[in-house]
């Protein structure tokens, strides 16, 4: 139990971002810090394995921060002595994200969609796409395996994950197409948490 919540060992997630054994995180590290908390620059929740320090959703007073492909950026942040930062500091960390990729898409800091794409041959490779379409016929063209949504606030060429694209007519027949249901994120968020489990966060007992 952690911050009065059960961690789940199965399948779904839990309240706190993560779920299964060995017990790991997708999503907002909800249990480490209060996500309701908009008054300032959300506090240090993790470790990436790179030496940056991850924080929460909030960079200042109510203001989500504008982070690169990687879920980063460089800036002030509140002293924290189990991470042994000082007053003021302005480095470079990461910050959670209610969007893919949610905690980490890649080692920071990076500058530009293509550089995060560049580290993922998946990004461009053909083989690796698949077709993700709503009953309506509105799809898109989605990467597996390639974490590179956003950069700096624009989704130019990046990996998509919702039906915004224009409409495809080849959708409604191919036998390969995943449609678009409230699982669709649960599916988008599995691929990235397996990512953020791959490159790696520590967070303290």
């Amino acid at each position: 139990t952690v911050a009065g919540q059960t961690l789940n060992s199965g399948m779904l997630m839990d309240a706190c971002g993560g779920h299964a054994m060995p017990y790991h995180f997708h999503t907002d590290l909800a249990c480490e810090y209060d996500a309701t908390d908009k008054s300032a620059h959300a506090k240090a929740v993790a470790l990436a394995l790179d030496g940056y320090v991850m924080y929460g959703k909030w960079e200042s007073s109510d203001t989500a921060p504008e982070l690169d492909a990687c879920n980063g950026h460089t800036g002030p942040v509140p002293a924290d002595t189990t991470y042994g930062i000082t007053t003021g500091a302005d480095v470079y960390h990461y910050h959670s994200t209610n969007t893919p990729p949610f905690l980490l898409g890649c080692y920071g800091p990076i500058d530009s969609m293509e550089a995060c794409k560049t580290l993922y041959p998946a990004c461009s490779d053909s083989n690796y796409k698949t077709s993700l379409y709503t009953a309506s016929g509105n799809c898109f063209e989605y990467a597996t395996w390639c974490p590179c949504y956003q950069h700096k606030g624009s989704t130019a060429q990046a990996n998509p994950y919702t039906t915004s694209t224009s409409s495809c007519s080849t959708a409604a027949s191919d036998s390969s197409a995943t449609p678009v249901t409230s699982s669709t994120a649960s599916f988008i968020n599995s691929e990235v948490g397996l990512w953020v489990t791959v490159l790696g966060i520590w967070v303290p007992a």
